[in-house]
């Protein structure tokens, strides 16, 4: 019982033991940030000149180049890019266009899928809106959409309401309260059985190629003025293979606004018509992903390892 004590009371003293305070150092490290940050000038840098950094596109690659060389002008050590995945063939795209031109015309504001190849020169297509969620609704299409650009998806919902509140403005007190607050992991219950009828984004796809349609128009942000994608359906179950992408339809996603507008005229029964072109480049072989590391090696913990950064 005694040594159980002793233990424990031992334990607490530990920890309640604390690290002096280098507070010169402290004011050191706030002057730097406060007088001579250049995060602005990185985060400009790095998103008006460099642009969208697809993972392993050629965009990223040529970010990364950058940031290394950053690093070691600031004076980061043991800078370098090492691989972490097999993560297929790269994608970039070259040039997008997009516009309305019947019954009105209007520049749309959209941006292609990754990993979705281009179209053979700019194009002229009409525009069928369709609606499908279960296998049955794929017969109402059979035999109507060669040669057309689809909505795919339903007329994305934009929420007023968050418009109309504004940002949220946080006190200090609120602020502090939010940070110590525990963030517990939400109870996971059994997942619903899969319905059958139902029609996923890859079987439509499909449906949509072997229907001969061109390109697949969609919207999936209530957000306005966004425009919401990711990598085409199936890209990571195929590890972003180059025939997939090659052999995909071309998908654009389009901000809610436009897109909306789109599904209101067609509603009508009134013919659209947009002239879109998009040119991509697909790598012509496999490669890694990549990090970029750099350190700042201390002095009295030179065997721990801090890590900053995503």
């Amino acid at each position: 019982m005694k040594k159980i004590l002793l233990i424990c009371l031992s334990t607490i003293l530990i920890g309640q033991e604390k690290y002096p305070v280098d507070w010169e150092t402290v004011a050191k490290i706030r002057e730097e940030g406060f007088q001579r940050s250049e995060i602005a000038n990185t985060l400009s840098y790095m998103t008006d000149v460099l642009g969208a950094r697809l993972t392993n596109s050629e965009d990223m690659r040529q970010a990364q180049d950058w940031a290394v060389s950053e690093m070691k002008r600031i004076g980061l050590k043991n800078t370098q890019i090492e691989p972490f995945m097999d993560y297929g063939y790269s994608w970039d795209n070259e040039y997008f266009s997009l516009h309305m031109i019947e019954p009105d015309y209007q520049t749309l504001v959209g941006y292609p899928i990754a990993h979705t190849p281009g179209i053979n020169g700019r194009q002229k297509l009409t525009v069928v809106r369709t609606q499908i969620k279960t296998k049955a609704d794929l017969e109402k299409y059979k035999g109507k959409l060669r040669g057309k650009a689809v909505l795919a998806t339903l007329p994305p919902v934009i929420d007023q309401e968050r418009y109309r509140k504004g940002t949220p403005r946080y006190t200090n007190e609120q602020l502090k309260e939010i940070s110590e607050k525990p963030f517990p992991k939400p109870p996971r219950g059994p997942r619903p059985p899969v319905n059958p009828d139902l029609v996923s984004s890859e079987e439509r796809n499909t449906f949509f190629k072997d229907e001969g349609v061109s390109v697949i128009l969609e919207s999936r942000s209530g957000w306005i003025a966004a425009v919401r994608g990711f990598a085409r359906p199936g890209a990571k179950k195929d590890k972003w293979d180059r025939k997939g992408t090659l052999e995909h339809l071309p998908i654009v996603a389009v901000t809610p606004e436009h897109y909306n507008r789109m599904v209101r005229i067609s509603d009508r029964d009134i013919s659209i018509k947009i002239e879109v072109e998009i040119k991509t480049k697909i790598g012509k072989q496999r490669r890694q992903a990549r990090n970029v590391l750099g350190e700042i090696p201390g002095t009295d913990l030179k065997h721990e390892v801090v890590m900053l950064g995503a």
